[in-house]
């Protein structure tokens, strides 16, 4: 038996540029992602999502660019060039994020996120 944990963009409507620079085909939600993982033979013990504080950014971006304000670029990540010291802190608010979000999830308030993810075993 082998536990997985699967990570995937979230929120097929905010589908954009960074998708594609990411080469992602879709945004699931956590519904679809269980549906495909088990229709894979995988039993599905968990899901949620994670970086809803980064969910309202997404958001705006995606409407600047529809509306054509902000052109389809590079995502931030593949073009990052924060430091040591910002990544670090950046990547210690997102833990704060992911904790926030799990202890919530453990009380029945399910928060949207940027990100959906299911932890899964093999049958």
């Amino acid at each position: 038996e082998t536990l997985v944990f699967v990570p995937v963009p979230a929120w097929q409507s905010l589908f954009s540029g960074p998708d594609v620079c990411l080469t992602h085909y879709r945004r699931y939600r956590r519904r679809l992602l269980r549906q495909h993982l088990e229709g894979a033979g995988l039993r599905v013990s968990q899901t949620g999502y994670f970086f809803t504080s980064l969910l309202l950014v997404r958001i705006v971006e995606v409407i600047l660019e529809r509306l054509k304000v902000r052109p389809i670029e590079a995502s931030g990540i593949v073009t990052w060039r924060g430091g040591e010291f910002l990544s670090s802190s950046l990547a210690a608010i997102l833990r704060l994020d992911y904790g926030l979000g799990r202890w919530l999830a453990a009380r029945g308030l399910v928060l949207p996120g940027l990100s959906c993810y299911a932890v899964a075993r093999s049958r």
